[in-house]
């Protein structure tokens, strides 16, 4: 006779029969697997939502907003990284533009293939908006930059950066009209020239962008 284990005396205080031992194996062998999920994609989707905006540039925190609702919108769940280049684009007339025709992105062909990917993201009406990992990812990448450069607030730059660096559509619709990591760093480079960020209102402050 096959041994009652504590899991099963839990669903049920009847002898139970051979094939019951199958069904609530089945159950736990899905119940664990839903418990990895949720420590591998929901707990760390959780913490992704409580966004410290503090920490950003006004200029980057308008674009988060405006990238939420850009999202809003669409009727989009999920803010995603093309979600925040646009709202960079729209809210930002100095440093997106400067970088964009340095590294050779032809600007309307650009946001007309960016509008499109958007366009084809899936709708949900009346859902809560919410940071997908990816963004989440590249909101990290963000700071982690910031940090390197020993700057105090993350900037349009380094969200651009991080973009560019992530896995996401519009990161590689940038590589795909030939811009590269070099060349971005390049174009960075011209407009920080080696200036640390310790405002909040940094990108009004290059000087490099006096000529643009």
């Amino acid at each position: 006779m096959a041994k009652v284990r504590q899991f099963d005396i839990i669903f049920t205080n009847k002898p139970l029969k051979t094939g019951h031992f199958d069904l609530f194996f089945v159950l736990e062998h899905k119940l664990t697997k839903l418990n990895e999920a949720f420590n591998i994609i929901v707990k760390p989707f959780i913490k992704t939502q409580k966004m410290n905006l503090n920490n950003m540039t006004i200029k980057s925190q308008e674009a988060i907003q405006q990238a939420q609702a850009i999202a809003q919108s669409y009727g989009h769940q999920q803010l995603e990284n093309e979600h925040i280049f646009k709202a960079l684009l729209e809210v930002d007339e100095n440093v997106t533009p400067f970088l964009l025709k340095k590294i050779g992105i032809n600007i309307p062909l650009f946001t007309k293939i960016l509008d499109s990917t958007i366009q084809s993201f899936p709708k949900v009406s009346g859902a809560e908006i919410m940071l997908s990992r990816d963004a989440n990812s590249m909101l990290l990448e963000a700071g982690t930059i910031a940090k390197k450069n020993n700057d105090e607030y993350i900037t349009v730059e380094h969200l651009i950066e991080a973009i560019f660096k992530s896995r996401s559509k519009v990161a590689q619709i940038l590589k795909d009209h030939g811009a590269t990591e070099k060349s971005l760093k390049s174009a960075i480079d011209e407009i920080r020239k080696g200036e640390r960020v310790t405002s909040s209102t940094a990108e009004d402050t290059y000087n490099a962008l006096n000529k643009y």
